[in-house]
């Protein structure tokens, strides 16, 4: 299990995620989304599904067509976050 954390809307969240390594891509089986202040699911109707990190060559490629359905900020906020983590950047931990 990993956690990425990352900002929406001003807030802290954590997304637990599995991390699964595949020839040419890393998968993000995103599992929950956690608010930093209450500790609880933050988005406990939403499905998420699993984001692709296609490292074929030196043009990273982030495919999340599975989570098509949560706010655009917050995907681009899991995005952020997944490229921070692949780049070594590691967050603020909560």
């Amino acid at each position: 299990m990993k956690r990425l954390f990352i900002k929406y809307l001003g807030r802290k969240y954590a997304v637990n995620t599995v991390k699964i390594f595949e020839p040419g891509k890393i998968i993000y089986d995103l599992i929950t989304v956690i608010d930093a202040e209450t500790n609880k699911l933050a988005f406990p109707n939403q499905k998420l599904n699993a984001v692709t990190l296609d490292t074929h060559d030196s043009t990273l490629t982030l495919f999340t067509s599975l989570i098509k359905d949560l706010p655009q900020e917050l995907i681009t906020a899991i995005k952020n976050g997944i490229m921070d983590e692949y780049h070594g950047r590691v967050s603020e931990s909560i």
